[in-house]
């Protein structure tokens, strides 16, 4: 496709508002499981939560019928200011978000049953110290190997995998909350073929998804082109959802 080809959807496609990606039209092979779908299974209506990295708040929206009392933070102040749009009359009681660092809980000792993290840094220790005992964390990763080939034609890591800082990797968090006296309940990741099935929703998600610099179609309307004449198939353009899950308890608080 031309230039002005690519830079007309470009300009049509908009910008993402929070993390909202429901503009984006995907298939993907059967998941072995949905991130909602196992917090709701640690969920009552007296939980109290902490949702770190909350973005918009979409997601842990659609979690509030599940728990007591909800709590959304983001280091984002534009976030924040799209929480108070998105959230419904009904929950203002329920649930609030702030602005803070995952890294820096301005929250007391054992203040929550549950805290919730999803594709946003992990700061374990801080975790620890803010969640009751026997309190459970929850987390789902982007995965190093996620859009592997989209990422290699954009210069990622060598092999076109996320360049993930050392120390925010998965197996990472698992030894600093084991040697804190966390036990891991579960432990899984999931690869699986997805399509974009349009080239709207690609490039709507390179807009909001940086790998590994802000996309800009002046600068990448080549890389474009070699995505689509490379992966293009029936179904849409071709590439992979790799996610990791991080179940702990904290059992014990070790001093």
């Amino acid at each position: 496709m031309t230039f002005e080809e690519l830079k007309f959807i470009y300009d049509s496609v908009g910008k993402r508002k929070g993390w909202d990606f429901s503009k984006i039209r995907y298939a993907r092979e059967p998941l072995p499981w949905y991130y909602a779908d196992v917090v709701r299974n640690y969920l009552n209506t007296s939980s109290q939560v902490l949702d770190i990295g909350t973005g918009g708040g979409e997601r842990f929206l659609e979690l509030a019928s599940n728990f007591g009392v909800g709590m959304g933070i983001d280091s984002d102040p534009t976030m924040i200011k799209i929480t108070k749009r998105n959230i419904p009359t009904s929950f203002k009681d329920r649930v609030h978000f702030k602005e803070m660092s995952g890294e820096d809980l301005k929250f007391p000792n054992d203040t929550f049953d549950i805290v919730l993290n999803r594709h946003a840094p992990v700061y374990p220790k801080e975790i620890i110290r803010i969640m009751r005992a026997d309190g459970i964390f929850i987390t789902e990763q982007v995965g190093p190997k996620n859009t592997q080939n989209i990422c290699k034609v954009f210069g990622c890591g060598p092999s076109g995998e996320y360049e993930i800082d050392p120390e925010q990797n998965v197996d990472s968090f698992i030894e600093v909350f084991k040697n804190n006296g966390c036990t891991v309940i579960l432990h899984d990741d999931y690869n699986v073929r997805y399509w974009f099935c349009d080239l709207e929703s690609l490039i709507f998600w390179l807009k909001g998804i940086p790998i590994p610099e802000d996309f800009n179609i002046e600068k990448h309307w080549r890389e474009v082109n070699l995505i689509i004449t490379e992966f293009i198939t029936p179904k849409g353009i071709k590439t992979n959802e790799h996610r990791e899950l991080l179940i702990v308890k904290c059992n014990e608080k070790l001093q």
